[in-house]
């Protein structure tokens, strides 16, 4: 009876320090570190803007709980910092390559007295848009986005391979995601 009282009071007493013991995310604030230092490079704090102090903000509030000894938090904080960080990776590498095929647009549309160009030509010199974005609201689901995106509600794994980033599970879409939506 004893014996069996003495391993109860030492369960509760190591289930009660459990958290205290818990190590700090060092690999994780390395992680966020670098890839938010990743999307400053690939110009996120103009192209991605909102995503970029996003992720800049989980960074700091992932360094403040690792202050308070809060590791958990700050655990989830930093890995939360490090998925919008690389999405803002992506959608500023988009806008600025669709930013620069914009300037080659404005630049083959010069005209010159000797060398007039068609409207024809310029409309056909225009950059396609290779990808959009959408933002999902509540009640959505892959199958209804492609359904009304691309008129095939078949088409939801090219929203599902080109978003698996940021989707666990292509049942449980969340609002206020932002997909990358590829051409078919």
């Amino acid at each position: 009876m004893k014996k069996k009282l003495i391993i109860s009071m030492l369960m509760l007493l190591l289930c009660s320090i459990l958290p205290y013991c818990e190590q700090e995310p060092i690999e994780e604030l390395q992680k966020a570190e670098k890839t938010l230092n990743d999307a400053i490079e690939v110009g996120a704090p103009q192209y991605a803007e909102q995503r970029y102090f996003e992720a800049e903000k989980k960074l700091n509030t992932g360094k403040k709980l690792i202050s308070q000894k809060k590791y958990k938090e700050a655990r989830n904080s930093l890995i939360k910092c490090a998925e919008i960080a690389t999405f803002a990776i992506k959608e500023a590498t988009a806008m600025k390559r669709f930013a620069e095929e914009g300037v080659a647009e404005y630049d083959s549309t010069v005209q010159t007295e000797a060398a007039p160009v068609s409207e024809e030509k310029i409309t056909a010199q225009k950059p396609q848009v290779t990808e959009q974005y959408y933002t999902v609201v509540k009640g959505d689901c892959l199958w209804n986005i492609a359904k009304r995106i691309y008129g095939n509600p078949l088409k939801w794994k090219l929203i599902y391979e080109a978003n698996k980033a940021q989707i666990n599970n292509p049942d449980l879409i969340y609002p206020g995601q932002v997909f990358v939506i590829p051409p078919i």
